[in-house]
């Protein structure tokens, strides 16, 4: 497609050689040279096509250059664009081969446009640093160079610090601009400026000065329809603004008690209202004073300031008064009417309409002199010179990432490829793959697999199609409080022991930090044939049991009524004879129970005897491998099944391969460790007595066949 998400296939150099992994082929990448032979193979031969990075163990500068959209997923398209850019860029490609993280001039092609830039770039920063006559750059070197770039004031694309300039007039303004606009990140941490931030002050700026300037002109002693009180407007209309909606609640109310005086006592407190009140502390006596009107209201629409005043607006009435009231009128008065309130708020109504125009509100911390100050020619043209600039820097700047860029493929590009393509590591025991977190020891085992987790319901509802028992934990940092990040862990060996939910353990990371985890949730499913063929007779063992359980139980209950009944007969010798009679049915009931037993043993002794042992065992062992084959068959087709793939699907991966979990993998993944050599295991007590129970089972027998 024109969108360049596919590249033309490109002819392989050598025969490509295929390795089998869980019945899946995996191209074989031992070097830099199977490259082509990657880009040559359709991506329907890829193990995968698609990860999240957030489930990557490796270099984060190299994730985010090949997730080249910024969507936290590398997808097979980038990564042959990757791929492509490092064969171009790079002659010589044994650095690839080591995963070398020093990079030789004389490795980079200067024949290509990056080539060239790259090569410019590391002679200027081994110059920069003291080496001139060095031949080769490390990642450490251009990170730390980069990082002291990024960190100057006038850097990255047009984005400057208030650093950038050394005119301390041309400072204040940038800090001003920044704090007022919010201004755009700069590669340090701190907010910058760039010439997008200047326009838009300017544009509010100047529509600010326009509109301050419509009051600015009038005199002292000067009114006009904007300013009706003239330049003591600007003070007066806070007092207005103030009062004007208890005011207008006021002439209203006076509306409804003129209709119905009745009215009147609901607009006050109302006694229970009152009773309820702390009117010991000032704040709940104004909270019921905000709550009432600025006086009783009246059936006529006449506020009379020498009345009784709500005393929480009663200054604020006062001034009012004498500030604005009379002079707006006319007159003084010591009343106001409706008419004379609606008079007021006319005279206002153009002010009202200036103060809601106004513009660049986000400069309203700024003094209207500082923003006409800011607005002088000479101060505009330095910042955009700054940003002008700025840009110089920033084409640095993108030289040096783009050597960090090339070192990073070097050292990374090999190891990805056999984790994406092909995933030979995941199947060498003595590699982890990159998808991989750590080791869990839990319940005497170490589970060696691990994958990073977003969502437990999410990927619990993929991973329970891989026929796979899967613990699912929860790692901290510090504590339980702290947790760090969620882990999916296959149980592929052993049995299920003690693996449930609320265990807890410990996980140790690649670095070999040892944190603490706890299960969350466990996917059960048959890990091995001997847990499979055990897990019947677990069954009939458990029934067994439970009905032994509640026999006893029943017995203990006949038990206990009997001993109640012998007691009740001491307590009543009239019913001697009814208790007697129960006693002797208990004994009764024994004796039966032991005759029973007796006659199954004779029974068994007897069919034993008969058949004879040899016959009598293999009758035995029939039965049991009648039982036990379908169980058996069972197990093996579901084990044979385990698909390790859904696991990493869960985990947000795109794999194409089935990669069934073959029985080294499995014992791999999940193991228990040996007692170390010359360890010495001290015998437990109780040997005795199953040695004893076989000394009576072959006198038993012994006896049978004589």
């Amino acid at each position: 497609p024109e969108n360049g998400h596919y590249t033309k296939r490109v002819p392989f150099m050598k025969k490509m050689v295929f390795q089998k992994y869980g019945r899946a082929s995996h191209l074989r990448i031992a070097s830099s040279a199977d490259f082509k032979n990657v880009l040559a193979l359709d991506e329907a031969h890829w193990v995968a096509t698609g990860a999240s990075t957030k489930t990557l163990h490796c270099d984060p500068g190299f994730l985010d250059l090949l997730d080249t959209d910024n969507n936290f997923r590398v997808m097979c398209f980038e990564v042959r664009s990757a791929i492509e850019w490092l064969q171009q860029t790079l002659a010589d490609q044994s650095g690839v081969d080591s995963a070398s993280t020093t990079l030789k001039i004389s490795a980079v092609n200067g024949e290509t446009k990056d080539g060239k830039s790259i090569r410019a770039a590391i002679t200027k920063m081994l110059r920069h640093a003291g080496k001139a006559d060095a031949q080769e750059i490390t990642l450490a070197e251009v990170r730390a160079i980069k990082k002291v770039e990024e960190a100057t004031p006038v850097s990255e694309a047009g984005v400057i610090l208030p650093a950038a300039s050394e005119d301390p007039v041309v400072q204040q303004c940038i800090k001003d601009i920044i704090e007022v606009t919010g201004g755009t990140p700069h590669p340090s941490g701190q907010p910058g400026l760039d010439e997008e931030d200047v326009d838009r002050f300017r544009a509010a700026a100047t529509a600010r000065v326009e509109w301050h300037t419509k009051v600015a002109d009038c005199k002292p002693d000067q009114t006009t329809a904007l300013l009706p009180l003239g330049p003591a407007t600007h003070e007066l209309y806070g007092n207005y603004q103030a009062l004007r909606e208890k005011l207008d609640d006021y002439f209203s109310q006076c509306e409804a008690v003129a209709f119905d005086k009745r009215t009147a006592e609901h607009f006050l407190p109302s006694p229970a209202t009152l009773e309820s009140a702390d009117l010991t502390t000032k704040q709940s006596i104004e909270d019921i004073l905000k709550a009432s009107p600025v006086t009783a209201p009246i059936a006529e629409p006449t506020l009379h300031f020498n009345g009784q005043l709500n005393p929480l607006y009663l200054v604020s009435l006062r001034k009012f008064r004498a500030k604005i009231m009379t002079p707006l009128l006319g007159k003084s008065s010591d009343n106001l009417s409706k008419d004379g309130w609606e008079a007021i708020k006319n005279a206002f109504s153009q002010y009202d309409a200036w103060v809601n125009a106004e513009p660049g509100k986000a400069l309203s911390t700024l003094a209207a002199e500082k923003i006409a100050k800011y607005m002088d020619a000479g101060i505009d043209k330095t910042m955009r010179e700054l940003t002008t600039h700025s840009a110089k820097t920033a084409f640095v700047l993108d030289n040096i990432r783009l050597v960090e860029k090339l070192i990073l493929y070097q050292a990374t590009m090999l190891s990805f490829l056999n984790n994406f393509v092909s995933f030979p590591d995941l199947y060498d025991p003595h590699k982890q793959a990159l998808f991989e977190m750590g080791t869990m020891i839990i319940d005497g085992r170490h589970l060696n697999f691990s994958t990073k987790v977003e969502d437990i319901k999410a990927h619990s509802k993929v991973a329970g199609q891989s026929d796979i028992f899967v613990v699912y934990a929860d790692v901290f940092q510090e504590g339980p409080q702290s947790k760090k990040f969620t882990v999916a862990l296959p149980v592929t060996s052993g049995n299920k022991g003690n693996l449930q939910v609320g265990k807890r353990g410990v996980f140790r990371d690649l670095s070999g930090n040892i944190l603490d985890a706890i299960v969350v949730k466990v996917i059960e499913n048959p890990i091995s044939i001997g847990e499979t063929l055990v897990q019947p007779f677990t069954r009939i063992f458990k029934m067994v049991t439970k009905r032994i359980e509640s026999m006893t139980t029943a017995a203990e209950k006949k038990l206990d009524t009997a001993t109640q009944g012998v007691t009740e007969m001491k307590a009543a010798p009239a019913a001697k004879e009814d208790k007697g009679a129960s006693a002797g049915n208990l004994l009764m009931g024994g004796g039966v129970a032991i005759a029973a037993l007796g006659s199954s043993f004779a029974f068994m002794a007897k069919t034993i005897t008969h058949l004879g042992l040899l016959k009598s065992l293999l009758g035995i062992g029939a039965a049991i491998f009648a039982f036990v084959l379908p169980a058996s068959i069972m197990a093996l087709m579901k084990l044979s099944q385990r698909d390790i793939s859904s696991i990493l699907e869960g985990a947000g991966w795109s794999i194409n391969a089935r990669m069934r979990l073959n029985r080294s993998q499995g014992r791999a993944f999940t193991s228990r460790p040996r007692l170390p050599k010359h360890s010495t295991v001290l015998p437990r007590t109780s040997r005795w007595l199953w040695i004893s129970l076989g000394v009576a089972l072959a006198a038993f027998v012994i006896t049978l066949i004589a």
